[in-house]
């Protein structure tokens, strides 16, 4: 985590000034959990959300007390009222729904991976640029008090010089086919899904210099990678080992060694702790939050668009482009291919500047409709 790196907000328990009206491109278990903290912690609220399926939609909207409920994510992107949209669709349709918000004009949280490939994310932030928006991979991660800790640590020179980070984040799941764990038009495999931290944090502690990249995978039935293992070596002397799964509990441990000691983050994707160990002793930071821990990106996004910035200090343009590139680099090694039409789709559901081929729409249709009935 680079010592330019400032604090993330002086007091993260407030609320911005105004909370930031939202609106819900899907309604799965990730848009609950950042909805259910959105409200709870006051950082914002949900005005709107959308689904392809009205009913779930509704559904959503009742539970969780948004006004408009929409069957299609276009119709959350239109709505007037709708100052910035959390999109938490599938891997493969990050790219085409985070376009269509950005397209109207509408500040973008886009889960992480924030795209397929490098390709597409240096797509989705020529069209930031082009129509002057706000554009943020979602790693929530990085807006937790312990990773606040953890950075202010390595700034003080704490552990001394960083020479190794490991980060492993696995758990045991059931092959289907059909899972978005396992699928490859869904973006399946366990460097998406998980490993995506891994390296995210190791980036961040190393930095953005391209680092050297070996990595191996044990493959499932469909093709998409079930276990991975990274090994990332930058010039700075700095080395990473990283390890994720779908099909082991391998932990969700993260530590950083220096020279004169160590950082350690269990269960570091969700950071409910952060542990320093020198010479000196034993320093342990715990967490207190009430909430999951969502609300930190949407205050971080809502105290931006307050302040004019397009990007955040950390999570910025070019750290997801690294970080994009080095997922490619990883996935060329490891033989991991994901169908065509969403790996460079110019897919924009409801919108006059679509160019889908219908052979595409076609496929993505029925991809949704088995999402839609899952």
């Amino acid at each position: 985590m680079p010592k330019a790196t400032p604090s993330r907000n002086p007091n993260p328990s407030d609320p911005p000034a105004r909370p930031l009206r939202w609106g819900m491109v899907a309604t799965g278990t990730i848009a609950r959990k950042f909805v259910q903290d959105l409200h709870a912690s006051g950082v914002g609220t949900a005005v709107a959300v959308g689904s392809r399926d009205l009913g779930r939609a509704q559904e959503f909207a009742r539970t969780w007390g948004v006004p408009r409920a929409y069957g299609s994510y276009a119709e959350v992107a239109q709505d007037p009222e709708v100052e910035a949209v959390y999109v938490a669709t599938p891997h493969s349709f990050h790219f085409a729904d985070a376009l269509e918000c950005l397209r109207n004009r509408k500040a973008v949280l886009c889960e992480k991976p924030l795209t397929l490939d490098l390709d597409q994310a240096t797509r989705l932030f020529a069209a930031a640029e082009d129509h002057g928006v706000f554009l943020m991979e979602a790693l929530w991660t990085f807006f937790l008090p312990a990773m606040d800790q953890a950075r202010q640590w390595l700034r003080d020179g704490a552990i001394g010089e960083v020479t190794l980070i490991e980060a492993h984040f696995g758990f045991s799941s059931r092959f289907d086919p059909q899972s978005r764990l396992f699928d490859p038009q869904l973006g399946g495999g366990a460097l998406l899904d998980v490993g995506v931290y891994t390296v995210a944090l190791a980036q961040a502690v190393a930095g953005l210099r391209p680092p050297r990249i070996k990595a191996s995978a044990r493959k499932a039935p469909t093709g998409v990678d079930e276990t991975t293992s990274i090994l990332l070596d930058w010039s700075s002397g700095v080395r990473a080992q990283l390890t994720c799964s779908v099909v082991h509990d391998l932990g969700d441990r993260a530590r950083i060694y220096g020279t004169r000691g160590t950082i350690t983050l269990p269960e570091f994707w969700r950071a409910p702790t952060a542990i320093l160990e020198t010479a000196q002793g034993t320093t342990t930071f715990h967490d207190k939050r009430t909430t999951l821990g969502y609300e930190g990106e949407a205050r971080a996004v809502a105290d931006h668009l307050a302040a004019g910035r397009r990007e955040d200090p950390l999570v910025s343009k070019a750290f997801s482009l690294r970080l994009a590139t080095t997922l490619d680099a990883v996935r060329k090694q490891i033989r991991v291919t994901y169908p065509s039409p969403q790996v460079k789709p110019a897919m924009v559901r409801g919108s006059s500047t679509s160019s889908t081929s219908a052979g595409e729409s076609s496929l993505l249709a029925k991809i949704r409709s088995r999402i839609d009935r899952s």
